[in-house]
């Protein structure tokens, strides 16, 4: 994983583990978290993101 390849996104997190720990911190605190609305917006992103490879662009 590398800014060029996989997940960028984590590569940019990880190079600092302080703001990945501050990261994973925020959310140890949510009192109040939708497992369930979670996956629901997860699925629909990745929905979404694969559309978007197949038609190579936004529906």
């Amino acid at each position: 994983m590398t800014d060029g390849f996989g997940a960028r996104h984590l590569a940019v997190m990880t190079r600092d583990m302080s703001c990945w720990q501050s990261f994973i911190r925020q959310l140890d605190d949510v009192e109040d978290f939708d497992i369930e609305c979670a996956a629901q917006a997860a699925n629909a992103v990745f929905d979404l993101a694969l559309r978007c490879v197949e038609t190579g662009g936004l529906p």
